[in-house]
């Protein structure tokens, strides 16, 4: 393989994996919200998300439309007492964890 050849590799590549992470922002943003959901709610969310089927134009329209969320998780997560970060593990839901004596 020529060097040319490898740097067509390499920059096939890295588009590759630059698609695979912009694709996922969207995802990633959801995240503040379900999160927050869930520790307010102090269970696993399961109701409609505002993110829903919403498709965003560009990044900064994802953000904006993302950071009330955001503002609200880092809120709530200011709001935990210590007692709230105390947890346990509740067999009944496999990926959630959940404060003593809840």
């Amino acid at each position: 393989m020529s060097g040319a050849e490898l740097l067509c590799l390499n920059l096939t590549e890295t588009r590759r994996r630059s698609i695979r992470i912009w694709r996922a922002i969207p995802l990633a943003l959801e995240a503040d919200y379900l999160y927050g959901q869930m520790l307010r709610e102090r269970r696993s969310h399961s109701g409609d998300s505002p993110f829903g089927d919403r498709h965003f134009d560009d990044l900064n329209a994802a953000l904006a439309f993302a950071n009330p969320y955001r503002e609200s998780l880092l809120e709530t997560v200011l709001g935990l007492s210590g007692g709230d970060l105390k947890y346990h593990r509740n067999r009944s839901q496999r990926y959630w964890l959940h404060p003593q004596g809840w």
